[in-house]
């Protein structure tokens, strides 16, 4: 992990997981804050006659807690999803990752390269819908 490199959009919860941190790529980037979010899941394992032997106020917070910790290990999972890579994939269309275009930028480019070259061999895996 260096100190240096670009930024990219994520949520506050995700800004804050990666605070001030630099990596020399994308995919490593995505890869710690994956590694943030499930070290601090643990699932909630309730039956649902467990649940319903529970007082009222009790039932809705371990109910709730479920669901959020199901919605934590979603968002954690998403990583190496379809979309996760869709989206990578579409990185290839950005002007300043176009080598030939004006507005080439070196540095993005290799920040992404290596994201970019893994999105393709997942693609050539069958992960994704094939291209038209």
């Amino acid at each position: 992990m260096k100190s240096y490199g670009p930024t990219t959009y994520a949520c506050k919860s995700c800004n804050s997981v990666l605070y001030n941190k630099g990596f020399d790529t994308f995919y490593e980037r995505c890869q710690h804050v994956h590694e943030k979010i499930e070290s601090k899941l643990e699932p909630i394992l309730w039956s649902q006659n467990e649940l319903r032997r529970l007082s009222g106020w009790l039932r809705v917070k371990v109910s709730h807690e479920m669901k959020r910790r199901l919605w934590m290990f979603n968002r954690a999972d998403w990583m190496d999803t379809r979309d996760f890579w869709l989206n990578i994939e579409n990185l290839t269309f950005e002007p300043v990752l176009k080598k030939d275009g004006k507005s080439f930028n070196p540095v993005l480019f290799e920040y992404f390269k290596s994201t970019i070259a893994l999105a393709e061999v997942v693609y050539n895996k069958g992960w994704t819908e094939k291209k038209e």
